[in-house]
């Protein structure tokens, strides 16, 4: 029964209190049981997932186990960020307001790149 519950994950002090003995004695009596229960039940699921994830068919479980064990990730396209918006490269923007009616309107144009600008001599 202490292999049982301890391979099932029952905490110790409920395995103790479900027999009728202490914590302390359960762990001096039975620390094989509770050392080995949860190796044998972590055996039997990993051997239950492996038998699904190299079933055809089970797509699941393949990708779970690939992900888990073998180290395999998503790997989502990644977009080029845009480069970072500088003195330079911001557009201008103007806003001219007519007095008369109190209608706006804006305009924007992209400044010219350094190297296409003339210069004067």
């Amino acid at each position: 029964m202490v292999h049982a519950m301890a391979g099932y994950g029952v905490p110790q002090d409920d395995i103790a209190l479900v027999i009728g003995i202490t914590s302390r004695t359960l762990r001096k009596h039975f620390r094989h049981e509770l050392d080995v229960a949860v190796i044998e039940a972590n055996t039997r699921v990993a051997q239950c997932l492996f038998k699904q994830a190299t079933t055809p068919g089970n797509i699941g479980a393949s990708i779970f186990w690939l992900k888990a064990r073998a180290g395999w990730r998503e790997k989502h396209p990644e977009s080029p960020a845009p480069p970072p918006l500088t003195e330079e490269s911001r557009p201008i923007e103007i806003v001219i307001v007519d007095p008369a009616n109190g209608t706006r309107e804006t305009v924007s144009w992209n400044r010219p790149a350094l190297e296409d600008r003339t210069h004067d001599p």
